[in-house]
């Protein structure tokens, strides 16, 4: 809302809360508004949430009864030991699951808030442990670890990372009296090893050298050292290269290893070697088992008969054996065979493009230059109505994907959808509709992909927390900013949206930041908007400044008066900003620097202050294509209307209503 408080209200309001600055004397200090009595409150704003030890358990989607039992000891421990979310945050990492067990991931998200659902594949495909060395796409446990501590990032800060597996026994209060003696910076600590990858060979019946894991990693002899996957623990320093560099880095094998090779480059990096902390099961047996000890951090290989000694009251693994172990409603699906993994969220296979042309009249158009073929697409092409050629005219945005430009190939599309909350999942259903049937539309390679933007997921009680975890699983195009468990409302964090469509799409040539209220029509961007379009420094949208809201006294509560005091730039209206891949990755490059300006200042303003010291930004305003409903209705004093048309790119606000106008053959809205 741009409409300011009165000044009473403001005196008496808290700052957070406050749209109006009262400034006094002959000099208006615009730009310092915040007094000293609010420095605290300002501060812990910006500051975000810190704790002492993150905790990352990576974990399969079959593997219900192991988080459960990992789990219910974590809990009976930090609850024994009286450790708090200062000291703790832990979180599950899981994959895309199973078609099969979409429901019962659903429930399992709906009771529990330790769990990070992450859009990468839950688990690798392969038939003995050689072939774990080198494969053909990255390692999953890598990728959940990397994403994960990217999404981390500005929500939470830690001094330590600890890593470990699901089949895990983690002695929080013991890692949390170590980590009093180890270094605060550059420590890898864990049980390391220094060896040469081995296989078995069956037909000899010993362990051969494994080559294909020194021909990845371009080693003659021995590997780095590395600590076993087991579990490890790192600074946040250390943790911090991840975060930036992550994506780039190796991963296409076994993830012990691997790591080991990425930190091995930090100079004077602290190795800790600590077998007795770090080791598996005595039952285990094997060269890294260890007999029981309290002292223990991580002891790995456990199962449903080694938990039966575990001590809830002193929290380690040595006490007696129970027999009152109950066993986990979804322990069946560990035992299963895991079903192939859903497919990702896309569209199936459009039939082809919705219009009718000759193959050898276009191809013959086509030759003739961009130009002359769309003259002719409008003339020869028809619009196909349910597969059959109709009487109407083929729309531009398809004449163009018919009419591919020199070079062939398109722009790479990604729209990020910002705004929705989870109460608005109807709205939600019709936009997602809409862009998967206009995105299925596309030509030769070029292509559009969404994303929905979220805040925190509802509460452990909320009725809503069940049904936003089954649509996370389900459609797999949700993405929630605020992982840490914290209240967060703020559903525009734009400066998030270069860091999503890296992890997701691995880029875009363009992202469209869209409000959720908004249509869009992807093939008039991609196929026509798009590729006449600078691939750098572009920002457009419905560009609106201070002055067409009426400009008054600046005391007056207008919304002129209120982009005036802030000295608002010219910005693009929320419903829809076009940025080029390089103005996104500045925005995230910022953001990660610097806590950027976001209070009381609408998001699209705010918006455009980050981008505004970019030199060579390009601002275009698009104010016919992108525009609001015309409904006569101005917004803030200002009527943003156009008709509807076959060139409305982006249109606002849509309703359930609305909807209704939306033609999925032409994508288009009809007027």
């Amino acid at each position: 809302d741009l409409v300011p408080r009165n000044l009473t209200e403001c005196l008496e309001a808290k700052i957070s809360d406050c749209r109006l600055e009262h400034h006094s004397g002959f000099f208006e200090w615009t730009q310092v508004y915040r007094s000293f009595e609010h420095q605290e409150e300002i501060s812990a704003l910006l500051r975000p949430s810190h704790t002492k030890l993150l905790l990352l358990t990576t974990s399969i989607w079959p593997n219900f009864q192991r988080r459960k039992s990992l789990r219910d000891a974590i809990s009976a421990c930090i609850w024994g030991f009286r450790v708090t979310q200062d000291s703790l945050v832990w979180r599950f990492l899981l994959g895309r699951p199973p078609k099969a067990l979409i429901k019962a991931a659903a429930r399992e998200v709906g009771e529990h808030l330790d769990m990070m659902l992450l859009d990468v594949a839950d688990q690798m495909d392969y038939k003995h442990i050689g072939d774990a060395y080198v494969m053909q796409t990255a390692h999953p446990e890598l990728r959940k670890i990397v994403v994960a501590l990217r999404r981390f990032a500005g929500d939470l800060s830690y001094d330590y990372v600890l890593m470990a597996d699901d089949d895990s026994f983690v002695n929080v209060p013991n890692a949390l009296e170590m980590l009093k003696d180890l270094p605060t910076r550059r420590l890898y600590w864990g049980n390391f090893i220094d060896t040469i990858p081995t296989q078995f060979d069956f037909a000899s019946g010993k362990p051969k050298q494994e080559l294909s894991m020194n021909a990845y990693l371009n080693a003659i002899g021995k590997l780095p050292v590395f600590a076993l996957g087991m579990g490890f623990l790192t600074s946040a320093d250390v943790v911090q290269m991840l975060v930036d560099l992550g994506l780039l880095l190796k991963s296409k094998s076994n993830d012990d290893i691997i790591i080991g090779m990425w930190l091995r480059n930090i100079e004077h990096l602290n190795y800790v070697h600590n077998y007795e902390a770090f080791h598996d099961h005595a039952d285990f047996g094997g060269g890294f088992a260890q007999p029981c000890r309290e002292t223990a951090v991580v002891v790995h290989r456990m199962n449903e008969t080694r938990w039966r000694t575990f001590d809830r009251l002193a929290c380690h693994l040595c006490g007696p054996v129970r027999e009152d172990v109950q066993e986990d409603a979804e322990k069946t699906f560990s035992m299963a065979p895991t079903p192939p993994p859903a497919p990702a969220t896309a569209p199936s296979p459009a039939p082809g493009l919705p219009c009718s042309w000759q193959e050898a009249d276009r191809l013959k158009a086509v030759a003739g230059g961009l130009q002359e073929c769309l003259h002719l697409c409008r003339i020869q092409a028809s619009l196909k109505i349910n597969g059959t050629a109709s009487s109407g005219e083929c729309p531009a945005a398809f004449c163009a994907a018919l009419c591919p430009s020199a070079g062939g190939g398109g722009p790479k599309l990604a729209l990020v959808v910002f705004g929705s909350r989870w109460e608005n999942i109807q709205l939600r259903s019709r936009l997602r509709q809409g862009l998967l049937s206009c995105g299925s539309t596309s030509q030769e390679a070029s292509s559009a992909t969404h994303i929905f933007v979220m805040g925190s997921m509802p509460a452990a009680k909320s009725p809503l927390r069940r049904k936003a975890a089954e649509e996370i699983l389900r459609h797999r195009d949700l993405e929630v900013v605020a992982p840490a468990g914290r209240e967060v409302s703020r559903t525009y964090s734009y400066e998030k949206a270069w860091r999503i469509v890296e992890e997701r799409f691995g880029g875009a040539d363009f992202l469209l930041m869209l409000d959720h209220r908004s249509y869009v029509n992807v093939p008039l961007l991609v196929h026509h908007w798009l590729p006449s379009q600078p691939k750098t420094g572009l920002y457009q949208g419905c560009m609106l400044d201070q002055s067409l809201f009426g400009m008054t006294s600046s005391k007056e509560p207008t919304r002129g008066a209120y982009l005036e005091r802030r000295r608002a730039p010219m910005f693009a209206h929320g419903m829809g900003i076009l940025v080029s891949a390089d103005v996104a990755q500045f925005t995230s490059e910022l953001a990660s620097r610097i806590p950027l300006r976001s209070a009381d200042i609408p998001a699209d303003v705010a918006f455009s202050m980050w981008v505004q010291p970019l030199e060579r930004l390009r601002l275009e305003s698009t104010h016919e294509s992108f525009h609001t409903w015309p409904d006569g209705v101005a917004l803030g004093g200002v009527d943003l209307g156009q008709p509807l048309s076959p060139m409305s790119a982006v249109v606002f606000p849509m309703t359930l209503q609305r909807w209704s106008r939306f033609d999925a053959t032409t994508c288009t809205l009809q007027s």
